[in-house]
């Protein structure tokens, strides 16, 4: 692998590494996510319900994703370091904030706008692999072939999309706000260095960015951490006084392109007032004939959250 921006060898103090990664991340709470888990599946057991009785499987749907919303939501105050109570009064009233707050406001309106049309596409993908959901029902994304057990089919789509995919969604979206508010209000012109866990669970296209450094105002948002689902890489500023090896090469490599191969969902970031997950990710893949009642959904629940904003 091409050390194209490290210069030198990664040649850091056990000590003065751990206080670069002092930086927080996300830990998984299993208390937490059992109890996610469980007032999600209550949800989703009415949305069954309501699809055998044909009657209110909108409405049904809508509180299934305005519940996966809010678990999503609070994992990004928990990553800016911000009460959810906090959070609320910060996102309704802009008026009376100084200009550091209104900062912060604007990154946590960024994710809250952002999580609330993810959550929504991400139980809208669900549903169309349920049976008799309204016209939704799509066959060829359903693994369901009308034979078997259906319950234990619904059991195994429930947890796929609202367990195995959200447990490592609320993990990203927690860690891209960690790193926001490290970032929110660190001067322009300050020199910020990529840098990875330097382990053997690093992925090697990670690798090849370690040590690329560019000032503030110029570093590329696709390579602000999380540059991928479970990303562990973070960013260390003044890193050619911390971390002596390392220069801040910006000026002498250019600045990088984003390649082929790297995963859209995460060409954004949410520190610089962009999504945490674009609209290149597969959930936002939406059928047309559907576009305007999730976009309606996506827009009542927002009012919980952005009603004067």
């Amino acid at each position: 692998m091409s050390d194209k921006f490290f210069e030198g060898e990664r040649n850091v103090s056990a000590s003065l590494l751990s206080q670069i990664q002092a930086l927080r991340k996300p830990v998984a709470d299993d208390d937490r996510k059992k109890e996610e888990y469980e007032k999600l599946l209550l949800l989703f057991h009415d949305l069954i319900q309501s699809i055998k009785d044909e009657n209110g499987e909108w409405d049904s749907l809508q509180s299934l994703i305005e519940e996966r919303a809010d678990i999503a939501i609070r994992y990004a105050f928990d990553g800016y370091g911000i009460s959810y109570d906090d959070a609320l009064e910060m996102l309704k009233n802009a008026d009376d904030l100084t200009d550091e707050q209104r900062v912060d406001r604007d990154i946590l309106v960024a994710a809250v706008d952002n999580i609330i049309d993810f959550s929504t596409a991400e139980e809208y993908q669900m549903a169309r692999e349920i049976p008799d959901f309204d016209d939704i029902f799509d066959p060829e994304l359903s693994d369901w072939d009308g034979e078997g057990n259906i319950d234990e089919y619904l059991e195994s789509l429930f947890i796929t999309y609202n367990q195995r995919y959200a447990s490592v969604e609320n993990m990203d979206i927690e860690y891209a706000l960690i790193v926001a508010a490290y970032l929110a209000h660190i001067a322009s012109e300050t020199v910020l260095t990529y840098m990875t866990q330097g382990d053997d669970r690093v992925r090697p296209w990670h690798l090849q960015y370690e040590g690329f450094s560019a000032p503030r105002s110029h570093f590329p948002s696709w390579l602000i951490p999380p540059i991928e689902h479970q990303c562990r890489c973070f960013l260390v500023e003044d890193s050619a006084n911390v971390m002596g090896k390392v220069q801040a090469k910006w000026e002498g490599s250019g600045m990088p392109e984003m390649p082929e191969w790297f995963n859209r969902t995460f060409k954004e970031s949410v520190a610089n007032g962009g999504r945490i997950f674009s609209d290149e990710h597969p959930y936002f893949q939406v059928d047309t004939q559907h576009y305007d009642k999730l976009s309606e959904i996506a827009s009542n629940i927002k009012k919980k959250y952005l009603s004067n904003g």
